[in-house]
């Protein structure tokens, strides 16, 4: 029956009223807690609305510093996700209005890369809405600059699309912020000589070595092109030798005479090669 009573028109808990009021927010709230907290604390800590907003979503939203680290003391979950999957950090990145309270929730160990129902992160939330005060507070923690929502946007894009130059400018410059480096030491610097060798040029020395590279390979290839060039090769017969023709003629008129050594020689012939036989005519002509 006390839970029942929790809730008004809109299922909002007496405590999420207390965190969503302007006027003395704080006695409220702190009122509230004392009043009903007893060892059932965080079931009302739990308590959600019809947009499954908790009393840390409402008190971060509108700014609540004091009611913000009173829930969380109380052991509120920092990470609570409502309907949309937004935790409260995604609701205080929207606006540096609410940048202490952004900070106390950082302090206090808000996950700022958790996404929301679309891929949103609060750094999405803080560069679509050009909040540069959040932006590099959650660049200073290493959030993810190039993450990318469900349309596959970054950041970035976000912050580019919106179109606020001043912004978009001081959030370039944070990102490209170059590293420092250590100085290199001048006493391993190379030092870059005259170009010259002994006061002779370099390039003088250079073409005087190709110059005699060039001769000690190209005068050896010059005299094994030669060598080659003379080689012959063996048993080399014209087909119209009218010599040899005339030799062989001469050679069976000679066995003609000799009856008796015709047979023994005609049976010689046939193994004789024609080539040597050409060979054997040369060597007659040459000793003529």
């Amino acid at each position: 029956m006390l839970l029942h009573l929790c809730f008004d028109r809109v299922a909002s808990s007496k405590l999420q009223s207390c965190c969503w009021k302007h006027r003395h927010v704080e006695d409220d709230a702190a009122g509230f807690l004392s009043l009903f907290f007893g060892g059932r604390s965080q079931a009302y800590l739990e308590l959600e609305d019809a947009t499954q907003r908790t009393p840390l979503h409402h008190a971060a939203r509108r700014g609540h510093a004091e009611v913000t680290a009173l829930l969380l003391n109380a052991g509120a979950r920092i990470d609570a996700q409502d309907g949309d999957s937004n935790t409260p950090l995604h609701h205080t990145a929207r606006s540096d209005m609410l940048f202490n309270v952004s900070t106390l929730l950082l302090a206090r160990g808000a996950d700022f890369e958790l996404p929301d129902a679309i891929g949103f992160r609060p750094l999405h939330y803080a560069c679509t809405f050009s909040q540069p005060l959040t932006a590099m507070k959650l660049l200073d923690l290493s959030a993810d600059v190039w993450a990318m929502d469900r349309s596959g946007w970054s950041p970035v894009i976000h912050a580019a699309a919106v179109g606020e130059q001043n912004f978009v400018k001081e959030l370039v410059a944070r990102i490209a912020k170059p590293e420092e480096f250590a100085q290199p030491d001048p006493s391993k610097f190379i030092m870059q000589g005259d170009g010259t060798i002994g006061g002779i040029p370099a390039l003088v020395i250079i073409g005087v070595l190709v110059l005699m590279l060039s001769v000690a390979v190209v005068i050896p290839g010059c005299r094994i092109i030669r060598r080659f060039r003379r080689l012959k090769k063996p048993y080399e017969v014209e087909d119209a030798d009218e010599t040899a023709e005339d030799f062989i003629t001469d050679l069976f008129e000679y066995l003609g005479e000799v009856p008796g050594q015709l047979s023994q020689l005609a049976q010689e012939w046939d193994r004789v090669n024609v080539n040597a036989i050409s060979d054997l005519h040369r060597v007659k002509t040459k000793g003529m």
